[in-house]
């Protein structure tokens, strides 16, 4: 896998942590435009251990923390992914 063997030259191992993280509902603040309803407004998050380490947006999903990554078929729309958590290798 070309992806894998990238970080591998780098000197990162990738773990496969996918089937560990949570997807919850974050708040963000509230909407309130003229004449309208006081509304909270939210974003997608997805955790792992406890940690918000991505948000998920119209644009796909974005990693926050660097000890993670994001693996997307480039033509699949942001539908189907994998995030790996980073080791570094000792060598």
């Amino acid at each position: 896998m070309e992806f894998r063997e990238k970080w591998r030259q780098k000197g990162y191992e990738l773990i496969n942590i996918t089937p560990l993280c949570e997807v919850t509902l974050g708040h963000s603040g509230w909407c309130n435009d003229i004449n309208e309803p006081d509304e909270t407004i939210h974003h997608i998050q997805i955790k792992y251990r406890g940690d918000v380490i991505a948000n998920v947006g119209a644009n796909g999903i974005f990693i926050l923390d660097n000890r993670y990554v994001l693996f997307q078929e480039e033509d699949d729309f942001g539908n189907d992914f994998i995030i790996y958590r980073k080791v570094k290798e000792v060598k």
